[in-house]
C-alpha cells in the first residue's frame, strides 16, 4: 500500500477519480488534505446535483481506503456555475 501523502493523493485524485466523473458530465478536483480530510472541490453537473455529496463521498472514501489501505474522510465543497447561482 502507497502512504497517503498529500501529493499521493492528489495524484490518486487527478489520475484515477476526476478522469472517471467527468465521464458523466462532472468534475471535481483536489482542494487540501488536513490530517485524515481530504477536502474537494466540485464543478460542472457534480456542483448542482443533490446526490454529488453523499455519492461521490463514498465512493471516493472507498477508492482512497483501497488505494491507501486506510480510511480518509472526503469533503465536497461545491462550486456551481454562474449561471446556476
Amino acid at each position: 500500500m502507497a502512504e497517503a501523502t498529500e501529493a499521493a493523493v492528489r495524484e490518486f485524485i487527478e489520475g484515477f477519480v476526476r478522469p472517471k466523473v467527468r465521464v458523466d458530465g462532472g468534475d471535481v478536483r483536489f482542494a487540501a488534505m488536513e490530517g485524515d480530510t481530504v477536502t474537494l472541490t466540485a464543478y460542472a453537473d457534480c456542483a448542482t446535483c443533490p446526490a454529488a455529496s453523499p455519492c461521490l463521498e463514498a465512493w471516493i472514501a472507498k477508492e482512497l481506503a483501497a488505494r491507501f489501505g486506510r480510511r480518509l474522510q472526503v469533503k465536497i465543497n461545491r462550486e456551481p456555475p454562474y449561471f446556476v447561482r
